[in-house]
C-alpha cells in the first residue's frame, strides 16, 4: 500500500517555545492532535505526518498552520504560502506529488525482526538461550586458542632446534642468511601471538557485551497509557 509521508518544520533560533503542533485539512484544523518534537541541534520543531492514498491523490494540497504554546497561529514563511479564498488569510501549503509517495514494503521490518528476535526453545527464557549460545561460542574460541598456543610453542622450540643446529655446522657461513631467517621467525611468532589475543579479545565480548546488550533491549512494562 502506497502513502505520503510529509516532514513539516518550523525554525526556533532561541528556543523560546515551550510547545509547537501543527494544524491544518488534514485534521480539522485540530491545534492538539498533532504535536512537533525541538530538536536543540538544528534548532528547530519538526514532525513527519503520512496521508493515505485512498484519500489523498496527486496534485491534492493540504493546507496548514503551526500553533505556538496553543495560542499563536504562524506559518514557516520559508515554506509555499497561499491565501484562503474565503478568508483571504494565508496558510501554508503543500501540493502532492510524487517525491512524497512512499511504497510500504514488508522488506525492511522482517530484516529488523531477523537481528532483534532470539529463537528459544520451549519453556526456555531468552536469557538462557542467548547464554548457551554465548557458551558454546566461548568453548569454541578457547579451542582455538589453546591450539594456536601449542603450534606457537612448538613453532619455538623447532626455531631454537634449527638455531642450534645453524651455530654447531661448521658450512654455515652467511651470516645474512641467518638474519633473514631469524627475522621471518620473529614475524610468524608475531603474528600468532596477536591472532591469539584477538581471539581472547572476542571471548570476552561473547561473554559479557551480548548479555548486556540482550538484558537492554528487555521490553519493559507499558506505563499508564496517555490521553
Amino acid at each position: 500500500m502506497a502513502f505520503f509521508k510529509i516532514s513539516f518544520s518550523l525554525p526556533d533560533e532561541s528556543g523560546t517555545f515551550s510547545k509547537v503542533s501543527i494544524a491544518g485539512t488534514f485534521n480539522s484544523w485540530s491545534s492538539s492532535e498533532n504535536e512537533l518534537s525541538y530538536d536543540p541541534l538544528v534548532k528547530q520543531w519538526a514532525t513527519t505526518l503520512t496521508f493515505p492514498t485512498d484519500t489523498y491523490k496527486i496534485d491534492d494540497k493540504i493546507f496548514y498552520k503551526f500553533v505556538i504554546n496553543d495560542q499563536d497561529w504562524v506559518c514557516n514563511e520559508s515554506n509555499d504560502m497561499e491565501a484562503d479564498l474565503a478568508t483571504s488569510i494565508n496558510n501554508n501549503v503543500i501540493k502532492l506529488s510524487e517525491k512524497y509517495l512512499v511504497e510500504e514494503t514488508s522488506t525492511d521490518s522482517n530484516i529488523s525482526s531477523s537481528w532483534i528476535d532470539v529463537p528459544r526453545e520451549s519453556g526456555a527464557s531468552d536469557t538462557s538461550h542467548l547464554q548457551k549460545t554465548v557458551e558454546d561460542a566461548n568453548t569454541q574460541l578457547r579451542e582455538e586458542y589453546e591450539q594456536l598456543e601449542s603450534e606457537l610453542q612448538s613453532s619455538e622450540k623447532d626455531s631454537n632446534s634449527t638455531d642450534n643446529s645453524v651455530q654447531c655446522s661448521p658450512l654455515q657461513t652467511s651470516s645474512a642468511k641467518d638474519n633473514s631467517n631469524n627475522n621471518n621467525s620473529q614475524n610468524y611468532y608475531s603474528w600468532l601471538l596477536s591472532l591469539a589475543r584477538l581471539l581472547d579479545s572476542i571471548k570476552w565480548f561473547f561473554r559479557y557485551y551480548l548479555v548486556s546488550l540482550f538484558d537492554t533491549k528487555k521490553p519493559k512494562s507499558k506505563s499508564s497509557s496517555t490521553s
